[in-house]
């Protein structure tokens, strides 16, 4: 039986190996058509605009930003944006020397982007968008400006930055903002100002501010909440805050010039520990701390209210002592205005119209039995809070008149036009325009206008071209075409659209420039577009383009790996040459230097920036070396020659010793007898007594003797004229026949 089954089991099996496989039916293994593109260009993910010079003019909504260090002219604006809803990535590069850095021109706008960079040295504000709402600045250091560091309006998120050294506020946000972990230090205003319903959280503010009213973190409206920040040494406050309802919690201020805490009634505060000392415990998590000395008395302005409106109330934290100062003469006060610290009635009032102050739909002047005063209206009380853009404000029952809700720009119906923005001023929705060739139901947008007709291909989006005067969709691969724009691939071959190659010469398909890149293609080399790190030879994609990946030490300048910390043409920076006068330059530890002097010159101040700036051969303050100067003893004018001192004499002097630099002419040669008449012509000492006079040897001669030559400088008096036969007692007497001199007497 095992025998007869087992040969069963094998003529089955060969049954099913021998059976034809075309007796099961199968499917056409034949492609209907070459396949389509599967994936977004670089451009379809996010168009992006190059910022390379200033100023630079941002008209259109979109992603901008940076590959370089922008150094502006003064006098000239930096970036400056007249449309909403734009990006600019600063790509960690810096913009300085305008008269703003980035400003906005136009009202309205909204929707800014910031974020990795710097603004520096301008004349004005480093960042200006004090009009913009709904900015966001991100990872932006904003550093000694000629204003205020950054300045953004309503609803904006400042994280992550730092403001330092400006000559104005170093950040300031406008209502319902946010300013988080930033580093605020040495602005001569307020380290961070905000004016309500904002949010100031765990930001170190050091050494700000240059007033009395000044303060490292400044409320000035309602609503807002300061919490867990970090304060020392401002000018004059740690926190000063205006207005009612803010909240006050878990800081910590130290070191203020004035108080540490500047809180007004009608404000919210965690507990003030001041001092605490060592080893201290506390069961208060919202408590706000001061490193002032333990005092008894005060620890805040609110304390020291001593109810006179006609008064200023300051809290000493260092003493604990308040002080009430007077404030300025005709100042407003309840019923009349203040006068020396007192509040002097006006007069009586027949009706509100007769008091002083300003009404508002919310706060306003009253007279009742002839007294002014004022009243708040009760809440819920309809007002306008300034801004056409809110609708519903009410009054909140104690003079303030708060939003309500915002106005919602509905679509307008233009596919051409982006989403709608609010203008404060009118309350009316502007919608701006996409960018210009984006499709449109038919056609492309062009300035806010869907053109369903066309010339040329140039009037219609990238995905179509023109035919008959009618943008048309480009074909996929395999449909009939007559030329390449008719493609989306843009190859048009044999009469049929071809699928994108990394051979056709044309940027498509997955490609992120031509015929590279995209993870199908070669990888890209420097300088084309990329979408990765992985799309490039270098290995490295920055700001959508293929850069040189330079190896530690060295930075991509221009295309070119250089060492910044010795390179004299970049020195410290990109295109930083190293170029002094008269001088030899080099580069050490990223700071232009001198090497070598030229020959014949020298750098007697030490300042590189100008090099070697004195020639020391013919400078007579510097002759031959760096403060070797020239004597101007019996020199009229000072001169030096191939670095030697070497001026004219005056008349009657010379130099003898041949050292015009230490002591000039120092020989007298009008009456000196060992230089009579110039240098080394010695007065002869023969039977005389040696003089030198204007110049000439002329001593009187010994008792008989007699100069008769003439030249008493080489011989003195020469002749005994007390025996000469030809000289007798006098030059020139000559003894007649034989008689002979004797005694100066011809004998």
């Amino acid at each position: 039986m095992k025998a007869t089954a087992s040969g069963f089991f094998v003529r089955v099996l060969g049954w099913l190996l021998l059976t034809p496989v075309l007796a099961i039916g199968q499917g056409s293994l034949t492609p209907p058509g070459p396949p389509g593109p599967t994936m977004k260009t670089l451009t379809q993910v996010e168009p992006r605009t190059l910022i390379s010079s200033l100023p630079y003019f941002i008209t259109n909504s979109g992603s901008y930003y940076l590959t370089g260090d922008l150094i502006g002219t003064a006098g000239q604006a930096g970036i400056v944006i007249s449309a909403s809803n734009v990006s600019i990535d600063l790509m960690g590069f810096s913009i300085t020397g305008s008269s703003n850095g980035i400003s906005v021109s136009g009202a309205g706008l909204g929707g800014v982007a910031v974020h990795n960079g710097t603004v520096r040295q301008c004349a004005g504000p480093g960042i200006n968008l004090g009009s913009v709402q709904r900015c966001q600045i991100e990872h932006v250091l904003v550093s000694a400006n000629g204003g205020a560091g950054m300045v953004v309006g309503s609803a904006a998120l400042v994280d992550l930055c730092t403001a330092t050294g400006n000559s104005g506020i170093g950040i300031s946000a406008g209502d319902g903002s946010s300013v988080f972990s930033c580093v605020v230090q040495s602005n001569t205003a307020d380290g961070i100002l905000v004016t309500a319903q904002s949010r100031v959280a765990e930001n170190t503010c050091d050494s700000n501010g240059s007033g009395l009213t000044q303060a490292a973190i400044h409320s000035t409206g309602a609503g807002n909440r300061i919490e867990a920040n970090n304060l020392s040494r401002n000018n004059a406050h740690g926190i000063k805050v205006e207005g009612t309802n803010n909240l006050v919690i878990k800081n910590s201020a130290c070191s203020s010039t004035g108080t540490d805490y500047d809180i007004a009634s009608g404000n919210n505060y965690g507990q003030i520990l001041v001092g605490p000392g060592s080893g201290f415990t506390n069961s208060n998590p919202w408590a706000n701390f001061s490193c002032a000395a333990v005092v008894a008395g005060c620890v805040n302005d609110s304390q020291c209210d001593d109810g006179n409106a006609c008064t200023t109330d300051l809290c000493s934290l260092a003493s604990g002592t308040c002080s009430h100062t007077f404030v300025a003469n005709g100042t407003a006060c309840p019923g009349g205005t203040c006068n020396s610290g007192v509040c002097q009635a006006t007069g009586t009032c027949a009706s509100a119209a007769d008091c002083p102050g300003v009404d508002t739909a919310c706060h306003f002047r009253t007279c009742t039995a002839g007294t002014c005063g004022f009243s708040n209206a009760a809440a819920g009380t309809a007002c306008s809070d300034g801004n056409a853009c809110t609708t519903g404000d009410v009054c909140d029952g104690a003079g303030t008149c708060n939003p309500g809700a915002p106005v919602v720009c509905g679509e307008d119906g233009n596919p051409c036009t982006g989403g709608g923005i609010c203008n404060p001023g009118t309350g009316v929705c502007s919608y701006p325009n996409v960018p210009d060739l984006t499709a449109c139901p038919g056609g492309a947008c062009h300035s806010g206008v869907c053109q369903t007709s066309c010339t040329t291909d140039a009037n219609c989006a990238t995905n179509q071209y023109c035919s008959g005067g009618v943008c048309v969709t480009k074909s996929a691969a395999g449909a009939a075409c007559a030329s390449n724009n008719q493609c989306g691939s843009g190859v048009c071959q044999f009469g049929f659209c071809q699928n994108p190659s990394c051979t056709d010469a044309i940027k498509n398909g997955t490609e992120t420039d031509i015929d590279c890149g995209g993870g199908t293609c070669v990888t890209c080399v420097n300088g084309k577009m990329c979408g990765g790190n992985g799309d490039c030879q270098s290995g490295l994609c920055q700001g959508g383009v293929c850069t040189i990946n330079c190896t530690a030490g060295q930075v991509n300048c221009g295309g070119t790996c250089r060492n910044l910390s010795n390179d004299v043409n970049n020195c410290g920076s990109c295109g930083n040459l190293c170029s002094a006068p008269n001088a030899t330059s080099s580069c050490a530890s990223g700071t232009c230097t001198i090497a070598a002097c030229n020959a014949g010159f020298s750098n007697c101040d030490n300042v590189t920036a100008n090099g070697c700036e004195v020639s020391v051969n013919t400078d007579p303050n510097n002759c031959g070396n760096c403060g070797t100067v020239c004597s101007s003893s019996h020199i009229a004018i000072q001169s030096c020659a191939s670095g030697v001192c070497n001026g004219a004499c005056t008349a009657g002097f010379a130099d003898c010793n041949g050292n015009k630099q230490s002591d000039g002419c120092e020989t007298n040669v009008a009456t000196n007898t060992n230089n009579c008449g110039g240098c080394g012509i010695v007065c002869s000492a023969n039977h005389i007594t040696a003089a030198c006079s204007g110049s000439v040897c002329n001593g009187t001669c010994t008792a008989g003797f007699a100069d008769c030559n003439g030249n008493k400088q080489s011989d003195g008096c020469e002749i005994n004229v007390t025996n000469d036969h030809n000289n007798c007692g006098t030059c020139g007497h000559v003894c007649p026949g034989a008689q002979t001199c004797i005694s100066s007497v011809c004998q």
